[in-house]
């Protein structure tokens, strides 16, 4: 029996990863889990880690992503910026679909 949820498991990660090819698809998980668990919480907080790509001019990137989320991410240098948000998935993987971004990852909770 468990090997069958584990199969199912492993077919739903791999949608999401081809869905949201830069998206870390067990943040997508956790932050859908939540949703469900305390489903009176519209926004929830994320800790993300993204990068960018190689030539991207990021102090522009930096901007936009302030002028979207009104927070500047910090740069912790060579193309990686952390971000802390108060917000929904929604709010991620609209930020992740920034053509210069290359990958969100990070960690989600409840706002409690």
């Amino acid at each position: 029996m468990s090997s069958e949820i584990v199969k199912d498991y492993d077919g739903v990660v791999a949608l999401l990863k081809q869905k949201h090819r830069n998206v870390d698809p067990f943040l997508m998980l956790k932050s859908s889990m939540l949703t469900r668990k305390y489903p009176g919480e519209v926004k929830q907080r994320f800790w993300l880690d993204m990068y960018v790509k190689h030539g991207a001019n990021e102090e522009k990137l930096s901007q936009e992503i302030q002028h979207m989320v009104d927070k500047i991410p910090s740069s912790h240098g060579h193309g990686h910026y952390e971000i802390v948000l108060q917000t929904d998935l929604d709010t991620v993987l609209t930020l992740a679909r920034h053509p210069e971004i290359e990958w969100v990852g990070g960690e989600v909770y409840p706002n409690a």
